[in-house]
């Protein structure tokens, strides 16, 4: 049993970690196979049942957890999918019952029209399709062999089994309480809980069980996201926001439609059709699946990691990488507020899953992977590229190294994974939706600019432009202008500007966020670039480990697979970081966190045979130590990171702090939407011609697309020179009551004073509420 305390170092370390992670058993415990039959046609009755009762909060509860994993059991057993494989891979269960809702799903809203059923996203339908998939798959399933068999008796205690309810629930009060303006008390006491949990399974991880260790990875995952996308008063994060508008939008409809050729958000089902179908089943509104649905199912995203990097190494120590790829920041503020990635991002893991699955047979393993491969690259665009390209150059890698071994070295499941990807790509993409127009815009933006190579360089100095990276920056006001003006009047020639826009007394005056005074900047500082440094250290490790177990002779052919992918994602990550081109198309910081899974692999991995060789040089009572203090000065450096992206050491040490700490600070003025600012959006946007231009800063554009279906004319630079002698003005709080504006342009951000004299001059005020206002003209 791994993380067994009564194995000894020497005996861990004598070997390589393939062989320290003996299978799980091969023939399952037998099951009567009649039994379980019966009990998943009683699951499938209830589900029935709850759906009927859907408008009690109590059947909600207990159907959302039916939805997330009878539909995927059901799917696996008829694929033939061991038990001890689902065991092993418990992500395998959601990502199955995600690929199991969207098929039905999607069978129902193209089958509906035809059949008389103009509104096929509702309950009775979706129901009806639903009962008829799973039907058949618990037919198809029903002479399954034995070995499909899963015990459910190793699942942890019911005491462990309160702990991922308990800690993420402390976390949402706390959010709540901030957002009726109460204190942060018990925010900051959520986040003390996940501290401790972290410190404590890192320590004892030698004493845990596998669902133990997992349950505590979920428990403090969960607790973070809640506590940023439980904020606001509708959605919180800046894509989210236009996904949210168009799951609404899918919803009211009634029906997905399948071309977006101009409208590549409407593509990706998981933020269309996913949300509508949940909202329609389960009575929750499409904002509680966004808020507090998907955070739930991402959080099972570090289990994925964890159980990954345990085929490859000690329990310790995959537990360990599981913790680095939880503290990213990301994944605590970034990715609750991108649903789509969300979901993506959980079945890439999947495919890696499978990939990496020797538990199963060659022909489940395609199988697999035909299933969640296709998921994921209906579900986001980005994600979808950048597998397809980590794929395509670990098979790149595969024929560098079949050269210089002079051995065949093609994997099978990488191939399948590849022609998975692309196949179901060109399908979705070209045939389906016909979206690939942000493909052609992506090579015509390299056409015209090229890569635009560390555009953050300051006067050329290469190191400082890297750690930069491509991540927006600032600009000065009268910088801003120029630039701004010359897009207008080289993109923009329709906008027509007033005579006297250039006047002096119209002239746009820097207005800089007010930002609380770093207590111990001296600490703040060391913080911010030890994140940074680790974060590229690791990166460094991450490589330089793949290199060396691609190239290194005596490799297990699964960890050499693992570096033939790791080395083509760390080559696309230096180029979104260097590459302002690359990273428009897909921000650096989710590419890093989409990879992550990939590179805690073999940077664990050099860290491991770093103990392992280092102990030959000791004694044998000071190799149990050596291997201690690695694992706790990692430990200790992931804490560290994690106090730091979760908000913590801003809170305490000055400096501004996130959202999820704090009622205040440019997060919170950024993305915290009030529903009188909301109001203002849903009352301006049925009255706005389809031509006419509407201007909005970058920020009060998310109210916009929450709450309209404006896009195409919304511009976000409320500058005199830049406003068109027609059209609309929306004005969020941040203009109306802080009288600031901020703006975008060519990655760098400006913050100027609302001009609020030109304005009042030139346009109407035809709505305001004291929260937003509306101009007019």
């Amino acid at each position: 049993m791994r993380g067994d305390p009564t194995r000894t170092v020497p005996d861990l370390l004598d070997r390589s970690p393939l062989e320290t992670i003996p299978d799980l058993p091969v023939v399952p415990p037998r099951g009567d196979a009649r039994r379980t039959l019966y009990r998943y046609a009683g699951l499938i009755i209830a589900i029935d049942v709850l759906v009927v009762a859907r408008d009690l909060w109590a059947a909600q509860i207990v159907l959302l957890p039916l939805l997330f994993t009878v539909p995927g059991l059901l799917l696996l057993r008829a694929l033939r999918v061991p038990g001890t494989s689902i065991a092993a891979f418990p992500l395998y269960v959601p990502t199955a019952s995600v690929m199991t809702l969207l098929a039905s799903g999607l069978a129902v809203n193209f089958v509906g029209p035809v059949v008389g059923v103009d509104a096929p996203l509702r309950a009775l339908p979706l129901l009806v399709g639903l009962q008829f998939v799973l039907g058949g798959l618990l037919l198809a399933g029903a002479r399954a062999p034995d070995a499909t068999f899963l015990d459910w008796k190793d699942l942890p205690g019911t005491a462990w089994l309160l702990l991922p309810p308990l800690v993420p629930l402390l976390a949402a009060i706390g959010a709540l309480r901030l957002n009726t303006g109460h204190d942060n008390t018990i925010a900051v006491v959520s986040i003390v809980v996940c501290l401790l949990l972290l410190v404590v399974s890192t320590a004892s991880a030698d004493r845990m069980t596998h669902g133990q260790l997992s349950i505590m990875l979920v428990a403090v995952a969960l607790a973070m996201m809640w506590s940023f996308s439980l904020r606001s008063e509708l959605v919180y994060g800046f894509d989210i926001a236009t996904e949210y508008g168009q799951a609404r939008r899918t919803y009211l409809a009634g029906v997905w439609e399948a071309d977006h050729s101009t409208d590549a958000y409407g593509a990706m089902l998981s933020i269309t059709l996913m949300p509508a179908q949940l909202h329609a089943l389960t009575g929750m509104s499409e904002v509680v699946v966004l808020k507090l649905v998907y955070p739930i199912l991402f959080a099972l995203f570090p289990v994925g990691v964890f159980r990954l990097a345990d085929r490859f190494l000690p329990t310790r120590w995959a537990y360990l990488a599981a913790t680095y790829a939880l503290v990213q920041g990301g994944i605590f503020q970034q990715l609750p507020a991108l649903a789509r990635q969300e979901i993506a991002l959980l079945l890439f893991a999947a495919v890696l899953g499978a990939v990496f699955d020797h538990r199963v047979s060659g022909r489940q393993r395609a199988a697999l992977i035909a299933v969640f491969a296709p998921g994921m690259i209906i579900s986001h665009y980005s994600t979808a590229y950048l597998a397809a390209a980590v794929f395509a150059g670990a098979l790149v890698m595969q024929g560098v190294v079949s050269v210089v071994k002079r051995k065949r070295a093609v994997n099978l499941a990488v191939l399948a994974a590849f022609v998975a990807s692309l196949g179901a790509g060109v399908v979705w993409y070209g045939f389906v939706t016909h979206s690939a127009s942000n493909l052609s815009q992506f090579s015509g933006s390299i056409s015209a600019g090229g890569l635009k190579l560390l555009p953050n360089a300051d006067g050329g100095n290469i190191i400082s432009g890297y750690l930069k990276g491509t991540e927006t920056s600032g600009i000065s006001v009268a910088d801003y202008q120029v630039r701004i003006d010359e897009q207008y009047t080289r993109y923009r020639k329709y906008v027509e500007p007033f005579e006297d826009a250039g006047e002096e007394k119209y002239e746009l005056k820097a207005k800089p966020a007010d930002r609380p005074p770093v207590l111990v900047p001296a600490l703040r500082g060391v913080l911010n670039l030890g994140e940074l440094l680790a974060q590229q250290l690791g990166n460094l490790l991450a490589l330089l480990g793949a290199l060396f177990v691609v190239f290194r002779r005596k490799s297990p052919g699964a960890i050499r697979v693992v570096g033939l992918l790791a080395v083509p994602a760390l080559l696309m990550l230096m180029l979104f970081r260097v590459s302002g081109t690359f990273a428009s198309a897909y921000n650096q910081g989710r590419a890093q966190l989409q990879v992550m899974i990939l590179l805690v692999v073999p940077l664990f991995w050099v860290l491991y045979k770093l103990v392992q060789r280092l102990h030959r040089f000791n004694r044998e009572d000071d190799e149990l130590f050596l291997d201690r203090l690695f694992r706790t000065t990692s430990a200790l450096a992931l804490l560290t990171i994690f106090l730091n992206t979760t908000g913590f050491v801003g809170a305490f040490f000055g400096g501004g702090t996130s959202t999820n700490l704090t009622a205040k600070g440019e997060d919170f003025t950024r993305f915290y939407m009030r529903e009188p600012e909301l109001a203002g959006a849903r009352w301006m946007g049925p009255r706005v011609a389809r031509k006419e231009l509407v201007y909005a800063d970058r920020y009060a554009t998310l109210r916009i697309y929450a709450e309209t279906t404006i896009t195409d004319q919304l511009h976000a630079d409320i500058t005199p020179r830049t406003l068109h002698q027609t059209g609309w003005i929306y004005a969020s709080h941040a203009n109306v009551v802080d009288g600031r504006v901020r703006s975008l342009v060519d990655n760098k951000l400006t913050i100027y004073a609302f001009p609020e004299l030109f304005v009042d001059d030139h346009y109407n005020k035809v709505y305001a509420n004291g929260y937003s206002a509306v101009y007019r003209r």
